[in-house]
């Protein structure tokens, strides 16, 4: 499910260890406009959304799977992807310095991400929220970057630290709401920030320096990729509703 501001996406998709992810059924329903936006109404309008798009995964996307050889499966796991703004993302960057060399151990790595993780969730905005997603998306030591960095000794350490929250009644909403439908052995929330960046890194490989817009219903976000490292996204509240709006004055 990709939860965005304007619309709500639900997807059936195969994935495999050894091939590509197949999509089999897809389906788009567009939050309810409001002439006047309100963010409690836009809220509900959301989970009238997603209910709407449950109804037509369950209707018409599950005969799909008879043409899968998948039926007798059945669907394990619902992958919740989050725009603005259900959530809230920002990276920070980590850096170590000592006289002598230290060793990167997993302890070093818990101990940093999660004083980074009170700090986060100590923010005002974040109250009542819960971290989503914590994932360290680039590690330099040395100066180098580095793909494995555990059992490595290093005397400078720089490590980019990606982290998003999301309120918690906002994400039992999403599971009760799909609950009426499907059994999911297990649930999994993400950002459309990080989701994307990902996506966007490995289809432009030799791109280190971009930033890309993500323009949607109520509002636009923009996120600044430098080095390959997401430094930074801000969002603003002017979507293609906005223009509507404006027209329609």
């Amino acid at each position: 499910f990709h939860i965005g501001s304007g619309s709500v996406d639900a997807h059936l998709v195969r994935l495999s260890k050894t091939a590509k992810p197949e999509i089999i059924y897809a389906t788009k329903v567009p939050i309810s406009f409001q002439k006047d936006l309100n963010l409690e109404r836009h809220f509900k309008l959301m989970v009238k959304a997603l209910d709407s798009a449950l109804k037509d995964i369950q209707k018409n996307g599950l005969p799909h799977l008879n043409f899968t050889g998948l039926k007798n499966y059945g669907i394990r796991n619902a992958f919740y992807i989050l725009s603005s703004p259900w959530c809230v993302s920002q990276t920070k960057i980590i850096k170590i310095k000592k006289d002598k060399p230290f060793e990167v151990s997993s302890e070093l790595i818990e101990n940093i991400v999660g004083g980074e993780e009170k700090k986060f969730l100590s923010d005002d905005s974040a109250e009542g929220s819960k971290i989503i997603e914590k994932k360290i998306i680039e590690a330099k030591l040395n100066g180098y970057k580095m793909a494995e960095i555990y059992g490595k000794k290093t005397k400078d350490a720089e490590f980019s630290l990606f982290m998003t929250s999301a309120p918690e009644y906002l994400l039992k909403e999403l599971k009760d709401a799909t609950r009426k439908y499907f059994n999911f052995r297990s649930s999994h929330f993400h950002s459309f920030a990080l989701s994307s960046f990902s996506a966007i890194r490995d289809i432009y490989s030799d791109k280190e320096n971009f930033i890309y817009l993500d323009l949607h219903g109520e509002l636009t976000d923009l996120s600044i990729i430098k080095d390959n490292v997401f430094v930074e996204s801000v969002s603003f509240p002017a979507g293609k509703n906005f223009f509507i709006r404006h027209i329609s004055e």
